[in-house]
């Protein structure tokens, strides 16, 4: 199986686990509950930025879902390197930047933030580490 293939079937599974806990009622217990308040986070309207955690083995949201016009701060707790891209469009290769592109690594304790204002669902990865990827869904 080719990295890109195992991308995008990353992509689609957090897609998929943060679709599963956007769709279940507040009320109904399960045993997996933890688990997906855990994957997914799901950000109002006010304009803070909302913080992705990398700690050297993913994101931490690993799926996020905003209104349009916040902003994202991916900040590394590891003592790794990060360096946020895009994912690439399976169907094409071609990619919606949308400032995902970081310029250089962020060390420990260093952050790196991005407006969205472009409604859609996102994808983007650790380019030192490219099996580390996240989506964003901005509504």
């Amino acid at each position: 199986m080719s990295k890109s293939h195992l991308v995008i079937g990353l992509v689609v599974a957090a897609v998929l686990v943060g679709g599963v806990a956007l769709t279940r009622p507040s009320g109904i217990a399960s045993n997996d509950s933890s688990l997906a308040a855990s994957a997914t986070a799901t950000l109002g309207s006010d304009m803070q930025p909302v913080v992705v955690l990398f700690n050297g083995s993913g994101f931490s949201p690993s799926v996020v879902k905003i209104v349009r016009g916040r902003s994202l701060e991916f900040l590394n707790i590891s003592g790794t390197a990060l360096r946020i891209a895009p994912l690439a469009d399976p169907k094409d290769g071609s990619s919606a930047d949308l400032g995902f592109a970081a310029t250089k690594s962020i060390g420990k304790n260093e952050s790196f933030g991005v407006s969205l204002s472009q409604p859609g669902i996102w994808g983007y990865k650790n380019l030192q580490d490219p099996d580390v990827v996240g989506v964003v869904i901005v509504e």
